[in-house]
């Protein structure tokens, strides 16, 4: 009795009924959180095991020790007439009815148990993943076919409004996974899973195919096909249509008629499946073999209007990667078969949604812009789950200044194909340049987590920095990607402009880049050497690649008529290729022509700068990058005051230019009373970044290097 009572004096029996309350609200709380965050099936048995292990030593703890006035003893230390222990008790009692009154309100305010399977309620939205279907043929040689098969399936399913589909880069990305159904289920928040198996024997094939309840695990529906090599469409749109069929999802008349519309031969398809695989790898090496596969598909097959239009995507990623001076050679390339293949291949498939996606990218990339709309529109109204199609028309926002639309389509992007580096690589791109640097490297490290070392997760990484004047941080990321990237045309040329940028010009010139030699020329106030450079470049096959080069040296020394006559140059040579001078709010372009006096409307360039500047302040799209662009236009548009201003919220945010005191458009405010002291700004950016780097990078002092 002496026992209990000492037991009850010391509240061992409230800390163990309060201990007991709070351990049954956290396992709750773990239980019901831990499926929506979408951490591992043993996380709440860890939580559980963590707190019975504690439950003893919280007992033994309240029989040893005690609360008093001066802080926590020993209970054998403490006099019992001084023991406050029945106060303490009090205090429990509450802290019992306290937790007590949150577990109701848990219980109360959590959502019900759902027992019914997610396809089969009647307000919910169908959903699926198709992941790639395994090679089961003795041989293990149809990876390929497998994958084909599977994205086939995918891009059927994808055709209809009322279902919600995984792309493929996200669903592709368990290819040869062990995790379980129902995690996959969670990471691509789908209902259903359909996984299947290819074997090939001779020209027989054999396909079975799982649709997979994702909240039970339990099959929904399966079947098995026996088919000729010959017949392989017929068995996609078989299985597709079953499928549908088990989803109680109908598709439209039209779309309907389009998913029996894809044909080619089985040899032409197994090159564009190889060439498809290719592409995924995002690198020039992987664009050239992948052009190469559609190249022999079509060769084989010339009705083959996917292989078609892949190899016109194939030219327009390697014309996008090509260093500066070969950009135009390789336009010349992607020019001289993709309006041919374009148009064969809407006479073939004109139900195709990737046609339509291409067309639309190829008018982009050639500043077509209305014709651009038009066919992603038709392209997503084909296919309201193809998220590439939207990663494209955002760049088509971009161009016409709709930033809050551009946003919206690669947010959609992103949910509809979260495992897609090249996505992700975009987003982070505009979370960077709408200032939200944290979601930027939320997504970026998201990047890292799926491919580490990845050339797009370091592209985004390297952009992210140097967005927002961190040089020093983008360049020690740089050298980091070129030592798993080394022959990386972007990384060395992000190196090479960086180092210029930080003020390592000796390492700069070393990289071997015509245009840091003319950078750096122009920083000295061109010398004779950089001026003869110039000349010569301007006398080559890749004159028209620097006439921006030409622009800045005759406007230096201010020679109107040379500057004039490569304006008009510049101008026609625009013309020719479709590019919207007047649209892409060129600052340097505009003043050289004001500058000259030439005949030469640049109102229309002026109003798309001010919608452009307007926009990208209403909308926060303003990054430090972005914030000289409210400087460049407000002194082209006559606003000193205001440009002043601008200037001085840009240089508060660590971002600088080498050279200010060169800088043609700058010179605008030299009789401005603020124009010193913004040019000592801008110096004691560049050196503390300048210091950094020597200190930092460079491990040497500005004087043993550059």
């Amino acid at each position: 009795m002496n026992f209990f009572h000492e037991l009850k004096r010391r509240n061992v029996f409230r800390v163990a009924i309060m201990y007991l309350v709070a351990a049954w609200l956290i396992i709750q709380i773990a239980s019901t959180l831990a499926p929506a965050l979408l951490l591992p099936e043993w996380t709440t048995r860890l939580v559980t095991l963590l707190l019975m292990i504690g439950f003893p030593v919280a007992l033994i703890f309240a029989w040893a020790f005690e609360l008093t006035p001066e802080g926590m003893k020993r209970t054998k230390e403490v006099d019992i007439d001084e023991s406050i222990t029945h106060h303490t008790g009090k205090k429990l009692e509450y802290g019992i009815i306290g937790i007590l009154a949150i577990a109701v309100a848990f219980l109360l305010l959590r959502p019900s148990e759902v027992t019914e399977s997610p396809i089969l309620t009647a307000n919910a939205t169908p959903s699926i993943a198709v992941l790639p279907f395994e090679d089961f043929s003795p041989d293990k040689d149809q990876e390929y076919f497998s994958k084909g098969i599977a994205e086939e399936i995918l891009n059927l399913l994808a055709k209809t409004n009322n279902m919600k589909v995984a792309a493929r880069t996200s669903s592709f990305a368990f290819y040869g996974s062990e995790e379980d159904i129902r995690n996959i289920g969670q990471k691509l928040d789908v209902s259903t899973v359909l996984e299947g198996s290819i074997r090939k024997a001779g020209g027989t094939l054999r396909i079975t195919a799982q649709l997979i309840n994702v909240n039970d695990g339990y099959h929904i529906w399966s079947e098995t096909y026996d088919r000729d090599m010959s017949d392989i469409f017929a068995v996609q749109d078989e299985i597709a249509a079953s499928i549908l069929t088990s989803l109680k999802v109908h598709l439209l008349g039209e779309e309907a008629q389009a998913t029996a519309t894809l044909k080619a031969d089985v040899d032409a398809y197994n090159h564009y499946l190889i060439g498809k695989e290719r592409m995924a790898g995002q690198t020039m090496a992987d664009f050239i073999a992948a052009n190469a596969k559609f190249e022999e598909a079509i060769a084989i097959d010339p009705d083959f209007a996917s292989a078609r239009v892949h190899q016109v995507l194939a030219m327009l990623e390697i014309e996008r990667l090509s260093e500066w001076d070969k950009k135009t050679e390789a336009s010349k390339k992607t020019d001289s078969i993709a309006n041919m293949h374009l148009k064969r291949s809407l006479e073939l498939a004109p139900n195709l949604p990737q046609v339509h996606a291409i067309k639309a990218l190829y008018d982009l990339r050639r500043y077509n812009y209305d014709d651009a709309k038009v066919y992603f529109d038709r392209a997503l109204q084909l296919n309201p789950n193809y998220a590439q199609a939207y990663l494209w028309r955002a760049d088509l926002h971009f161009s016409l200044n709709n930033f809050k639309a551009m946003l919206a389509d690669r947010e959609k992007a992103y949910a509809l194909d979260p495992m897609s580096l090249e996505i992700s690589r975009e987003l982070a791109f505009d979370y960077r340049s709408f200032g939200r640097q944290e979601d930027a490297n939320r997504i970026i490290d998201r990047m890292f987590e799926l491919r580490p070392h990845d050339q797009s997760a370091y592209r985004a990484y390297i952009t992210n920095f140097s967005a927002h004047a961190q040089f020093v941080e983008a360049i020690k990321a740089t050298k980091e990607g070129l030592k798993h990237h080394p022959d990386d045309p972007w990384l060395k040329d992000m190196e090479a402009w960086m180092l210029f940028y930080i003020g390592d010009y000796e390492a700069a010139l070393t990289k071997g880049y015509d245009y840091i030699e003319l950078d750096y020329g122009h920083l000295m106030g061109w010398p004779e050497e950089a001026v003869s450079k110039l000349q010569d470049i301007l006398k080559g096959p890749h004159r028209e690649s620097y006439f921006y080069a030409a622009i800045d040296y005759y406007r230096f020394k201010g020679d109107k008529d040379q500057l004039s006559a490569i304006l008009k140059e510049s101008i026609a040579h625009a013309d020719k290729l479709n590019y919207p001078w007047k649209t892409n709010c060129s600052f340097k372009f505009i003043e050289a022509i004001q500058y000259t006096g030439i005949d030469a409307d640049i109102s229309q360039a002026i109003e798309e700068c001010r919608n452009r500047t307007d926009n990208q302040v209403k909308y926060g799209y303003l990054c430090p990058c972005s914030l000289y662009t409210l400087v460049a236009f407000a002194i082209i548009d006559g606003r000193p005051d205001d440009a002043v201003s601008r200037a001085y919220e840009w240089l508060a945010q660590g971002d600088y230019m080498p050279g200010m005191e060169n800088s043609a458009i700058l010179s605008h405010l030299k009789s401005h009373d603020e124009y010193e002291e913004l040019l000592h700004l801008n110096q004691r950016n560049f050196e503390r970044q300048n210091t950094l780097y020597w200190a930092t990078v460079a491990n040497k002092s500005p004087s043993d290097g550059g």
